[in-house]
């Protein structure tokens, strides 16, 4: 078969966009939503709309960055109508993989709101819904909406979607003792982890990932690197950035280790093993080698 038409084909069953310098390939996520006649008295208003790579800006100028950090590749979205004129919006994002779906997910839903069987996690909050489930993440809004409509426009698009849900491995590695899932996380930069805490100005950590743990009175942070020399030069960085802060006070240096009072008096204590960067930032009353430790073992 000649070539040109081997590449017809192939254009013919996917779109490419460019949202930066490597070419994405995406597929058509309208074979995730729900047939109509499951959604009693609901209708689609418009056709479906799909925005992908850059064009996301135009879906949601001002809110998409943190998207794109997380690993964005399309989303559909599309609106429904009953006969009392009342609205709803469906919008199902497809991020780069499961983890990607699962830092989103996190970060937009919240700690708020009662927690619902669809998907891998789901959390409904007065007008609105978010589930994530495999590499999608999807997100239901309404005012004054039918709310088991919503579960059900919810469930049929989770029972489309055949992904497997693994978390990130670096939330597995935090100590399971006290940890408060919901309202723990995990980034892929420097806007998801300012959620979380603010270490510096100048973004000294230069995040490639992160997991991070609340726990009651203290947060544990865990960031991987490339490689360990890339690791140990952050390290580093962090400590001389920290060090010269004039809000923090007792300094102290370690073998491969050192610690610190923040502005508040919390206790500041960093670490690196192989290629992991691990921080403790809390009350004085723990000792956050012992939690180092458990995280030293679950990586191995």
């Amino acid at each position: 078969m000649n070539s040109n038409i081997i590449l017809g084909l192939l254009f013919a069953f996917a779109a490419v966009v460019e949202p930066g310098p490597e070419q994405i390939f995406v597929k058509d996520l309208s074979e995730y939503l729900p047939d109509t006649c499951l959604i009693k008295d609901w209708e689609p208003l418009h056709p479906p709309q799909t925005f992908v790579g850059d064009n996301l800006y135009d879906f949601i100028n001002g809110g998409a960055s943190i998207y794109y950090e997380y690993g964005f590749k399309q989303v559909i979205t599309l609106q429904y109508v009953n006969p009392d004129s009342q609205y709803m919006t469906l919008e199902l994002y497809e991020m780069k993989n499961s983890a990607a779906a699962f830092g989103m997910y996190i970060y937009k839903a919240g700690t708020s709101g009662k927690s619902i069987d669809i998907g891998a996690d789901a959390l409904l909050d007065d007008y609105y819904l978010n589930f994530w489930k495999g590499r999608f993440l999807c997100t239901i809004t309404g005012s004054e909406f039918d709310v088991e409509a919503l579960l059900m426009i919810a469930r049929e698009v989770a029972k489309k979607i055949t992904d497997t849900s693994p978390r990130p491995r670096l939330i597995d590695l935090l100590p399971a003792d006290s940890l408060q899932h919901m309202n723990s996380g995990y980034v892929r930069g420097k806007l998801g982890l300012t959620r979380y805490h603010r270490f510096d100005d100048v973004d000294i950590l230069d995040v490639k990932e992160a997991g991070i743990g609340n726990y009651d009175d203290y947060q544990i942070f865990i960031f991987k690197y490339d490689d360990t020399k890339q690791c140990f030069d952050v390290f580093q960085n962090v400590q001389g950035h920290i060090r010269n802060n004039p809000e923090h006070s007792d300094f102290a240096a370690f073998e491969g280790a050192f610690s610190v009072r923040d502005g508040s008096e919390r206790l500041m204590h960093f670490t690196v093993f192989e290629q992991y960067m691990l921080a403790y930032i809390g009350t004085p009353e723990h000792d956050p080698a012992v939690f180092f430790e458990i995280i030293r073992n679950n990586i191995k």
